[in-house]
């Protein structure tokens, strides 16, 4: 075992010694290192793998225990003092914006049913039918959301249903939230329709 060296006024150890050693050395023991309370309760709070899964989200390690990964999660601002998330404590937005984008969803489907129908009255194609579904299913989610009612398909495949279906909706979404779409800084030039 390599001894300590004395360099201004502090002993350089090559190794964490155990307290036998350090009472061959004549140095001082060492104390046990004491635990916060804070990380103490930190630690009662969350339980390991929900600290584990914290640190994998973050993208640190997530070996230890849980003082490890509790000093860890501190560090790098993940937890705070009390032990909340940090990122609970930021704002949420507006419901209002939320309300937006789905409108802006709604104008945007809206706009492809239309290419696609009229792409689809020209000649029909089997994969222009699949992305008129899929597109009508989406702007049903979208409307859904919004508090609309959903306007059920016929059971024949007619393009120009999903087209006069897809702008009835649209309008009820643009003539219901009318008021958020004219005061929103976000649509300011755009029109009401959103088109």
């Amino acid at each position: 075992m390599e001894k300590p060296i004395f360099r201004n006024g502090k002993w350089i150890l090559p190794k964490i010694l155990s307290s036998k050693e350090a009472e061959w050395l004549d140095l001082p023991a060492f104390d046990p290192v004491k635990v916060p309370e804070e990380i103490l309760k930190i630690e009662a709070k969350w339980s390991k793998p929900e600290l584990q899964s914290l640190a994998m989200k973050h993208n640190l390690d997530p070996r230890g225990d849980k003082k490890h990964l509790v000093y860890s999660l501190l560090y790098h601002n993940i937890l705070d003092e009390e032990g909340n998330l940090v990122s609970e404590k930021t704002v949420k937005k507006p419901v209002i914006d939320k309300k937006l984008q789905l409108i802006e969803k709604v104008n945007r489907t809206v706009k492809n049913i239309e290419e696609l129908v009229e792409l689809e009255l020209k000649r029909q194609s089997q994969t222009r039918k699949k992305q008129l579904e899929k597109l009508y299913e989406s702007l049903s989610l979208y409307v859904r959301k919004l508090g609309i009612t959903v306007l059920q398909l016929g059971t024949y495949y007619s393009p120009d249903e999903y087209l006069k279906k897809a702008r009835s909706m649209q309008e009820s979404v643009n003539s219901k939230y009318r008021t958020i779409l004219v005061s929103s800084p976000q649509t300011k030039g755009k029109g009401v329709t959103g088109q």
